[in-house]
């Protein structure tokens, strides 16, 4: 589970620092995180999740956030 006192940093950090730094805070794979979003009733591919982490993902949507979060735990 994602601790938020965690989650508060000294600094910003963007979206692809964000799902990084959970991805090692959790021991997560980003088909582990795929696999808890589809388990939740989320749609996501582990190729988005990649883009994320790369910076190349543009236009991201609530939809696409929200499976992100379910993935992330």
């Amino acid at each position: 589970m994602i601790n938020p006192a965690k989650t508060a940093k000294d600094k910003d950090e963007s979206l692809s620092e964000f799902i990084r730094r959970i991805i090692s805070e959790e021991n997560l794979s980003q088909r582990q995180m795929v696999e808890r979003a589809v388990r939740r009733g989320f749609r996501i591919t582990q190729s988005y999740i990649s883009q994320l982490m790369r910076g190349t993902a543009t236009n991201v949507t609530i939809e696409q956030l929200q499976a992100l979060a379910a993935g992330a735990g």
